[in-house]
């Protein structure tokens, strides 16, 4: 488990929120199941994992069902022959992933920042942040499977709490669990439920920016 990369998002999370203590608390306990598998294992599996994660980091498959980024724009580029744009993303995946990862962080760092805005208001709202981050977390990896999908139930549900149950909310999650459930036996295999999440980014960042700009008011 601790081998996955992209949950170090939620350390941005806890900086945000000042929540160092459970920072700490989490670094201390990676440190300790390290240790544990360093002496069950021996510590040739850490000269190994970077190996690995540079070939992994290299990765981009071209297969019908992965659900990563560059995926995605392969399989346009294959539905939609002829498309410049669609035929450069199609073959620099690399260059596509690292706007794909600046464009994640630039959310988290907006969300954060709003988030850090509200609470020196007195309106301290953490859910909205911690929505942003675990959705970004979800669509960011360059290897993606459709299995990974089930990350976008924690923070769908952690939106519907915060929001009380709202039924616009609440139709707006189950749509999007709905899609997720169906998406892989349509021929987008995957491409709605990632549009789904990017535009479920940016509508929580909306109510971010709108709350900001109210308490303006």
């Amino acid at each position: 488990m601790l081998t996955k990369v992209s949950p170090l998002l939620f350390f941005a999370y806890l900086a945000f929120n000042r929540l160092f203590k459970t920072a700490v608390a989490a670094a201390i306990a990676i440190i300790l199941v390290s240790a544990l598998a360093a002496l069950r294992y021996g510590l040739d599996y850490t000269t190994e994992y970077t190996d690995v994660f540079r070939y992994i980091t290299e990765r981009f498959p071209r297969e019908w069902w992965s659900a990563s980024f560059a995926a995605h724009l392969w399989r346009l580029n294959e539905w939609l022959p002829g498309i410049p744009a669609l035929e450069f993303a199609a073959r620099e995946p690399a260059a596509m992933q690292r706007l794909l990862a600046v464009y994640i962080l630039a959310l988290i760092l907006a969300s954060g920042i709003l988030t850090w805005i509200a609470a020196k208001q007195g309106r301290p709202a953490r859910e909205p942040l911690f929505i942003i981050t675990a959705l970004g977390m979800t669509v960011s990896p360059n290897i993606m499977w459709y299995h990974h999908w089930t990350f976008v139930l924690l923070p769908l549900l952690v939106w519907m709490a915060w929001m009380r149950l709202n039924p616009i909310v609440v139709g707006w999650c189950l749509f999007g669990l709905f899609i997720m459930q169906c998406d892989r036996r349509l021929p987008t295999l995957g491409l709605l439920i990632y549009l789904y999440c990017h535009l479920s980014l940016w509508l929580v960042l909306a109510w971010q920016i709108r709350a900001w700009h109210s308490s303006k008011l």
